[in-house]
């Protein structure tokens, strides 16, 4: 690198070629963060990673990912068609959760983000298919959505310390205490004559 002439040596100058080396990076993270990485590898020629499809999942606002769940498959074939419609089908899912469970950017930073992370470290990732990242990706989602099921049943049905056991009736005061069962009526058993409780 050269210096900067009148700059008294203290900065390089940069040349064409680093500036648009610059350019080129700093696209590529804005098309991270605003998770267009696949389409922007798409476009540049490169081979897309099977991560970077998930990647909208991850990064997209609400409205790109409800964009994307609405894609519809084109009649010709594309190379990453394919990939967009598995995107588009887990975009749906996405987009369901978040309605269902809460905002979607909690969905995205307990599991999309992590999950996009987990991909690009798998040895096998690279040769899967687009039903493979799909099914992946399906059952995260799903499993996150069973442990916030459970987790809100745990909290709903768990009693408060101090708290009446059963509902408070009408005038509010709480219900008389259940009766009790009636005993046990023995049971004859088949064959050996012996007796058994119910």
């Amino acid at each position: 690198m050269s210096v900067r002439p009148g700059s008294g040596g203290g900065w390089p100058a940069r040349t064409a070629v680093e500036h648009e080396t610059c350019y080129d990076l700093a696209d590529e993270a804005e098309a991270y963060l605003d998770g267009r990485i696949a389409e922007r590898l798409e476009a540049s020629g490169v081979a897309v990673p099977v991560w970077a499809w998930t990647n909208l999942l991850a990064h997209g606002g609400e409205r790109d990912l409800r964009m994307e769940a609405t894609h519809e498959a084109r009649w010709w074939v594309h190379p990453g068609e394919r990939w967009r419609e598995a995107r588009s089908y887990l975009a749906t899912l996405v987009v369901r959760l978040g309605t269902i469970l809460g905002p979607i950017e909690d969905l995205q930073r307990q599991v999309l983000l992590p999950l996009e992370a987990e991909i690009t470290t798998l040895q096998d990732a690279c040769a899967w298919q687009p039903g493979d990242l799909a099914r992946h990706v399906e059952a995260a989602l799903l499993a996150y959505r069973r442990s916030r099921v459970r987790a809100e049943a745990s909290r709903c049905h768990r009693p408060t310390p101090g708290a009446p056991l059963g509902p408070p009736s009408r005038a509010g005061a709480r219900p008389a205490a259940l009766p009790d069962l009636p005993p046990r009526r023995p049971r004859v058993g088949t064959g050996s004559g012996s007796a058994e409780a119910i």
